[in-house]
């Protein structure tokens, strides 16, 4: 997966941003390749456009969701999903909406716009 990413500093650590057009990386196999490109460029927060999660991840019944943010959880990484989750199907938004506010120590978040990533990113 070759992806144009940039790299922000913040007093909260490096992020790795994707844009918003591309490939989509909802899937297993892309947040494997996410966090690897995190690792290499020494990033702790990864920020994902809502759009290039694709539709898919967010269908609760298949798992991906669920499988997708452990694997950054268990490599010790943030990751920020910039968009509204407020525009998800119910079961989906309060399977985020449940899944955000029950993690310690805020390893993933929700933002509607870069700006408020960032802020949160640098607290």
């Amino acid at each position: 997966m070759t992806q144009e990413t940039t790299i922000h500093e913040s007093p909260g650590g490096r992020i790795l941003e994707y844009p918003t057009e591309g490939s989509p990386l909802g899937n297993v196999s892309s947040s494997l390749e996410m966090i690897a490109a995190a690792r290499s460029q020494d990033a702790e927060w990864i920020a994902v456009p809502i759009e290039r999660l694709g539709e898919e991840f967010f269908q609760l019944g298949n798992g991906i969701v669920g499988e997708v943010l452990q694997k950054f959880v268990s490599y010790h990484l943030r990751v920020a999903i910039l968009g509204e989750i407020l525009s998800l199907s119910g079961p989906a938004r309060r399977f985020m909406i449940s899944w955000l506010s029950a993690i310690v120590g805020r390893p993933c978040g929700s933002y509607a716009t870069w700006k408020n990533c960032k802020t949160a990113c640098a607290e």
